[in-house]
């Protein structure tokens, strides 16, 4: 039974730990990308207002659930470098 609640538990753990780190990540590169289209719009006279991309929340929380239940640390830690990336 110790064995069934293992990933669930890690998932609530990497969870707690992970989705608010990746959010903030997400967060300072879409405000720096924002200020850089800013200031290339304002350059060619262009003003639109950039638009800020959603959180893939889902896609984080499942990547979470995912490495949660791999054999490995180290498997998990690929499975999550990957999926921070592509965030």
């Amino acid at each position: 039974m110790a064995e069934k609640l293992r990933p669930v538990y890690c998932n609530n753990i990497a969870q707690s730990i992970l989705e608010p780190l990746l959010r903030g990540n997400y967060d300072d590169v879409n405000a720096i990308c924002a200020e850089v289209q800013s200031a290339l719009d304002a350059k060619k006279g262009i003003g639109l207002k950039p638009q800020k991309a959603d959180f893939p929340a889902e896609r984080v929380r499942a990547a979470i659930g995912g490495a949660a239940v791999k054999e490995t640390a180290e498997h998990a830690i690929q499975v999550l470098g990957r999926t921070a990336e592509n965030i």
